[in-house]
């Protein structure tokens, strides 16, 4: 917080500095050349701090106990892999969707993770409209046996 106050402590400073610089330079030949002068060295005092975060020091990871590293790795690998099986799922399920001439509404797919630490499905919800419910129902039981997971269509107005 002091390196803020300092901050725009020296920006105020400054700015008084550039305005009576400004007041005492002539209006005409060199007056201009003052006038780029001090808009420099007050866009420079503006930005001093941009300049500084380069100098702050990088998170050390090392610090960190490797246990608590490990589990915040295996954390957002696993995230990572869930969100990458929703998005294949909801992909394939479009197509298959799609290729019938049935455009979904909404595709919705519930995973779960086993103890081995394996990421399955447990169920994919399917929204479509009135109209579609019987092409739909056609596609959810192929895409049962091709998924091998339940799959529960939904109907939307």
């Amino acid at each position: 917080m002091n390196e803020i106050r300092a901050w725009s402590a020296a920006v105020c400073m400054a700015a008084l500095g550039c305005s009576a610089i400004r007041l005492l330079a002539p209006k005409v030949g060199s007056g201009k050349l003052f006038s780029l002068i001090t808009a420099s060295f007050f866009l420079c005092a503006l930005a001093l701090p941009l300049l500084n975060i380069r100098s702050l020091p990088e998170p050390e990871i090392d610090l960190l106990p490797p246990d608590i590293v490990t589990g915040l790795l295996e954390e957002r690998v696993t995230e990572q892999l869930t969100e990458q099986v929703k998005t294949a799922a909801v992909s394939f399920v479009e197509e298959a969707m799609t290729a019938r001439n049935v455009t979904p509404k909404k595709v919705e797919v519930m995973t779960d993770t086993s103890e081995s630490g394996g990421i399955y499905m447990k169920q994919i919800t399917i929204h479509v409209d009135k109209q579609s419910v019987p092409l739909a129902a056609v596609v959810r039981e192929v895409l049962e046996k091709s998924l091998g997971t339940t799959i529960v269509l939904k109907t939307e107005e």
